[in-house]
Parts: structure tokens; C-alpha cells; sequence
């Protein structure tokens, strides 16, 4: 079974703590991987995010295990993966990403790691890339350049046939996403910088005290937090009864 947890990890002031302590009680006992390749060493260079943060940041929520660094993809395979009880997948710019992740058919290997039960924790770009595309990089306060000039934007697609968009900000992105939704026939799941969920191969739970927001052609859903929805419902999301949001003028539904 999948176990993905995808955050924009904002500020540290106004983010919870559930992804952490879910991710830390998958690891168990064994090591973690830490892929910063989004990150261009930039505010850090990666080995200060190795030395002075994941290695410790970690420690908070009851890891004392070891964490490894990769850098080069080259060489890994799947059965690299298979050491590791989860992978912490940095942000950063998306293309970049994803074009990196490439390397060797690293995403491939992912993929079946991924199927295997391994545990993902996808921070901004890291979370963008799970899903069905990483067009909505393009978008946002933080839209990403494609300097890779990627023209196959397709990515991992694990989360029931959606893509992700992070620092969402409502009232200003609204009009792209549903832009996007409708040129690209994709629902998009939408969350803010404090917003987090944890997706599994039955259902999708919200982390923490932000709503999330699913977006279609023509409909802004509304995921509570704290709120859980189930496979069939998520599958059901189109045809909802809708509940006006006058705010925005626009067809929104609640969970």
C-alpha cells in the first residue's frame, strides 16, 4: 500500500506536525533517504541541509536512525530503494526535478518503491512530482522556470489521477487553476503553505488545522481539515451537490 505525505512546507510558524510524526512512525526502524535534487543548493547547499537540518530536524519526532544523501542517481536502482523505510523528497524548482529523476529511469525505480509500500514525504516540488503532471509548477507566488524545457510534463501520477499544486493562495490562484483544470481535463488538489495529506491506496486525510481545495473544470472542493475522504468518493467528486460560495462566485462543494 502507498503512503505518501505531500506538504508545501511553509513557514515554520503556521505548519503542523502531523506529516513528520506519520512519516518518522513509517520509517520505523530503518534508514532514511534524503533527495534534495530540486534544491540547487539554494538557500543551502545540500550537504548544510544534510549536516545541519534533515540529519537532526528529524531527531524532533523520535528518529534516531541513519539518514543517507543522494546526489547522483546514475548508479541507484530499485534495489537500492529497498533499504530504506522512506525517502524525503526536498523542494525546489519542479523541472529540475523531475528531469533529474529521470536519470537511469530513476522514476521507474520510484514507481515500484513507491507500489511497495515505501514512504514518501514530497515537500513543494518533491510533492508536485507524485502526481498526474507538474504543469501547475508554471503557476502560484512560487512558479517554477522550466529551464530544462521540458515538453513531457507527465510525473508519477500516485494520487488517484491528480495533479498537485502548492502554496496555494486564495482568491489569487483560483483563475489559473481552473485554467488549468479545463485545458488539461485534470483535477488539481490544492494546498496551502500550512496545508498537508497523508494518501493512501484507499482514501485521502487532511493533516493539520488548513482546509485543502480540489479544483475541476468548473467546481472549487472544499477538504476540510482533519477531514478524510475515501477512493469511491474522490471518484464520485464530480458529481456532487454543490453548495454556493458567494465569496467567489463560483460552484464550491464541501466534505
Amino acid at each position: 500500500m502507498k503512503n505518501l505525505i505531500l506538504t508545501s512546507w511553509g513557514d515554520a510558524n503556521v505548519r503542523t506536525d502531523d506529516p513528520e510524526k506519520i512519516f518518522i512512525s513509517l520509517i520505523a526502524k530503518k534508514r532514511m533517504l534524503f533527495i534534495p535534487l530540486a534544491n540547487n543548493g539554494v538557500p543551502y547547499t545540500n550537504k548544510q541541509y544534510y549536516d545541519l537540518w534533515i540529519n537532526q530536524y528529524f531527531g524532533k519526532f523520535g528518529f534516531n536512525g541513519k539518514v543517507d544523501m543522494w546526489e547522483d542517481l546514475s548508479s541507484k536502482s530499485e534495489q537500492d530503494l529497498k533499504e530504506y523505510g522512506g525517502i524525503f523528497i526536498l523542494g525546489g524548482n519542479t523541472f529540475d526535478l523531475l528531469d533529474r529523476l529521470r536519470t537511469n529511469d530513476f522514476t521507474g525505480s520510484l514507481s515500484k518503491y513507491i507500489d511497495g509500500g515505501g514512504a514518501i514525504f514530497g515537500v513543494s516540488a518533491g510533492a508536485i512530482i507524485l502526481a498526474k503532471d507538474i504543469g501547475t509548477a508554471y503557476y502560484g507566488g512560487d512558479a517554477d522556470t522550466n529551464r530544462r524545457r521540458l515538453t513531457d510534463l507527465r510525473a508519477l501520477n500516485k494520487i488517484f489521477g491528480f495533479s498537485i499544486a502548492v502554496h496555494y493562495r486564495e482568491d489569487v490562484d483560483d483563475e489559473n487553476l481552473f485554467k488549468y483544470a479545463n485545458e488539461n481535463n485534470i483535477k488539481v488538489i490544492a494546498l496551502k503553505d500550512d496545508g498537508a495529506i497523508y494518501v493512501t491506496d484507499e482514501k485521502v486525510k487532511v493533516l493539520g488545522k488548513s482546509d485543502i481545495y480540489i479544483f475541476t473544470e468548473n467546481k472549487r472542493i472544499i477538504l476540510t481539515a482533519n477531514s478524510e475522504i475515501w477512493k469511491q468518493d474522490i471518484e464520485r467528486i464530480a458529481i456532487r451537490n454543490s453548495v454556493q460560495d458567494d465569496k467567489k462566485n463560483k460552484t464550491t462543494y464541501s466534505f
